[in-house]
């Protein structure tokens, strides 16, 4: 019998994106773990609060709407927030041409982008603990 399991460590797949510099790809794996994360959290207290059809809610609700509903419910502070919200703009000037372009050109702009990727790896660890202290709250 084997077992099946994934191993969740959104540092080395930013990382490793970012030395191949695939840019797209580091900032979408970001936001992807503040979504994931967000929507457990928001969907624990929803659970906990007893809401009808979150689930529904909660699936339909975008990485931005996320953060902000975790802002509200103080789960994450001002700076985090803030940091969060720098993230999810950049990675969508890399997905959307129009924006601003796929990747870059000068030195400066992916100094710029690996300091927001690091950024945004501190805010991931910042909403998985605040994820371990709901749950450690409710047992």
């Amino acid at each position: 019998m084997s077992l099946r399991f994934t191993v969740i460590n959104p540092d080395k797949e930013i990382d490793d994106a970012t030395e191949n510099d695939d840019w797209v790809s580091a900032f979408t794996t970001a936001v992807s773990y503040f979504e994931y994360y967000g929507a457990r959290i928001i969907k624990k207290r929803c659970e906990s609060l007893e809401i009808p059809r979150y689930k529904d809610i909660v699936k339909n609700m975008g990485v931005s709407n996320i953060v902000l509903i975790l802002r509200l419910l103080n789960m994450v502070d001002r700076d985090t927030y803030q940091k969060i919200r720098k993230t999810i703009q950049e990675r969508n000037k890399l997905i959307h041409p129009e924006r601003g372009g796929i990747g870059y050109r000068y030195s400066k702009q992916k100094d710029r982008a690996r300091e927001l990727l690091e950024d945004a790896k501190e805010c991931i660890h910042q909403i998985r603990q605040a994820m371990e202290q709901q749950r450690s709250n409710e047992s």
